[in-house]
């Protein structure tokens, strides 16, 4: 009976998307897009609305900067918001010999030689890069890349690797420990659609000795998105590399085009490590759903209450907007955080796992 009730009620939300394509909700559904509405989707939503309407009343007559450490930032461009927190990390010494190792191994950085090539030379006796310096053919380039590897040069490390392999290979996090942390910046946005539509929050850890320094930087009004892109554009030049969860695809473009509607200058050309990609390779045959929620229960046994589904952020932001009661933004901003810390926590163990 429940489930002949169910599937009544997703035919009449499909139905009712159909004949108007344009509503933001539906009898209490949020819907974005013309996709098909499964239950999953429809019970998530339904405990969102619960959560947003419980959090509304608890936060009632309470401040941005009243709930959250931070302060607000000017600009050139306007104002924004700061919110600022510490957390602890376990200590993490990069293994850079192994990293070395492994990135002097594999024969196929060389252009010209894949598979095949690759295992007749190695068949040959040639089993290293520095082995290859002496080959009439690829010697040359193996020379240059064993100089850049000697010499710890992560930027031209990348550039090699990016022309020679796809970004799930593991030579990519081998080559961001010649990074420093404190030079690695870890992002992850909250936007108010999937694209050409305003972002609002922008997250940003980065390490200082064993402690998580986040600064999430905050639009409490779409006025305010240019003056927080432009702080990311300024703070970016001050970083040598980016790690992401599903950035590559997602984050830094859509963040590149927000830039280029606002005619901002700022470039984020940075080495860019997608711990999506890297996750893949890393437990195919253990996980087989690379959301980073699953990732973060099923390897650090995270479980996140109330937590406000990605469907739902654009629904929650523009509640806020329209009632500027903060218990719409808290989840999003927390969400956000611990999006960040478990980004941060995948980067240190797929480094435990391939050193």
């Amino acid at each position: 009976m429940a489930r002949k009730t169910l599937e009544k009620t997703i035919k009449l939300a499909q139905d009712k998307l159909i004949k108007n394509p344009k509503n933001e909700i539906i009898d209490g559904i949020h819907v974005y897009t013309k996709q098909p509405i499964n239950s999953l989707r429809l019970f998530d939503s339904s405990r969102s609305r619960q959560v947003l309407k419980k959090n509304q009343e608890k936060y009632k007559g309470i401040t941005i900067s009243k709930h959250f450490k931070g302060r607000i930032l000017t600009n050139k461009y306007g104002k924004c918001y700061r919110i600022s927190a510490v957390t602890k990390m376990d200590n993490y010494e990069p293994n850079q010999e192994s990293a070395k190792r492994r990135l002097l191994f594999d024969l196929k950085v060389i252009t010209g030689i894949a598979e095949t090539t690759e295992g007749n030379l190695k068949n040959a006796g040639i089993r290293s890069i520095s082995q290859l310096t002496k080959h009439f053919r690829y010697g040359n380039e193996a020379k240059a890349y064993l100089s850049l590897v000697e010499n710890q040069n992560a930027v031209k490390i990348y550039e090699q690797l990016s022309m020679r392999f796809t970004s799930s290979n593991p030579l990519f996090l081998a080559n961001s420990v010649f990074f420093k942390l404190s030079d690695i910046a870890f992002i992850d946005i909250e936007t108010t659609g999937l694209s050409e539509t305003p972002l609002f929050l922008i997250g940003i850890a980065t390490f200082l000795d064993n402690h998580l320094i986040i600064d999430q930087i905050f639009a409490r009004e779409p006025s305010e998105e240019m003056a927080t892109l432009h702080f990311l554009g300024k703070y970016l030049k001050g970083k040598k590399a980016i790690v992401t969860f599903n950035g590559k695809s997602f984050d830094v473009p859509f963040i590149r085009k927000r830039m280029e509607r606002h005619d901002l200058k700022h470039e984020i050309n940075h080495p860019h490590f997608d711990l999506k990609y890297l996750s893949q390779k890393a437990f195919a045959n253990i996980i087989f759903d690379f959301r980073l929620k699953t990732l973060e229960r099923e390897l650090f046994k995270i479980e996140r209450i109330d937590d406000v589904s990605g469907y739902d952020i654009p629904f929650y932001y523009r509640t806020y907007l329209k009632t500027q009661n903060i218990g719409s933004v808290v989840p999003i901003i927390e969400h956000n955080k611990q999006d960040l810390i478990s980004t941060v926590k995948l980067f240190l163990k797929l480094h435990q796992i391939w050193s």
